[in-house]
């Protein structure tokens, strides 16, 4: 099979199993947290999604970039240098996505949330730790991007399977054994 093959296979794999296994455990986190908690982390996914904005193109651009070097056999110094440029400007934005989301959790907590039976300060907190778990997971599309340039589909998408897996497993544990709260939600999420 050609390495053009393979790769859209890796894609569409690495895609659909993200989205499955969403998708799948939809009933289990109702089940654990209940539907108004889970409102919260439906708030949480649209926090993500327009955060898309502030990637400025820039895992775009490594991803071309890289791609380039892989073409031209470019000197390993100078794409290293931009590769680490860029993470310190996505890092820098990660940062700063979560200190605008814990400065605004007040605002957030009373005037777009409206809830009835969770009590404020665990909105307020989850509602932090949103902003924590955006900061770390920021990254990924930076490095998405790049792994992608290098031709890297196959290992790219077996990461993504794999930690995806992870991370539902681990809250899905979590949710069941240890606490089934909010905060016990997104801390799980946060790896």
């Amino acid at each position: 099979m050609s390495s053009i093959k393979i790769n859209i296979a890796a894609n569409l794999v690495g895609k659909i199993w993200s989205a499955v296994i969403a998708i799948l455990l939809i009933p289990q986190y109702i089940k654990y947290l209940g539907i108004e908690s889970y409102g919260l982390v439906g708030f949480y996914g649209t926090l993500i999604g327009s955060m898309v904005l502030l990637d400025l193109g820039l895992s775009t651009t490594i991803n071309r970039e890289l791609a380039k070097f892989k073409a031209a056999n470019g000197e390993p110094k100078a794409i290293r240098d931009l590769t680490f440029s860029l993470e310190v400007v996505y890092w820098a934005i990660g940062i700063f996505i979560c200190l605008l989301i814990v400065l605004l959790s007040g605002f957030i907590t009373s005037h777009w949330v409206k809830v009835e039976h969770l009590p404020v300060s665990v909105v307020k907190r989850s509602i932090m730790l949103m902003g924590a778990v955006i900061a770390f997971q920021w990254p990924i599309s930076l490095y998405d991007g790049g792994l992608t340039g290098l031709d890297k589909q196959v290992l790219n998408n077996s990461i993504t399977v794999i930690l995806s897996t992870l991370r539902a497993a681990g809250v899905i544990i979590i949710l069941k054994y240890f606490s089934p709260t909010l905060e016990a939600f997104f801390y799980g999420r946060r790896r």
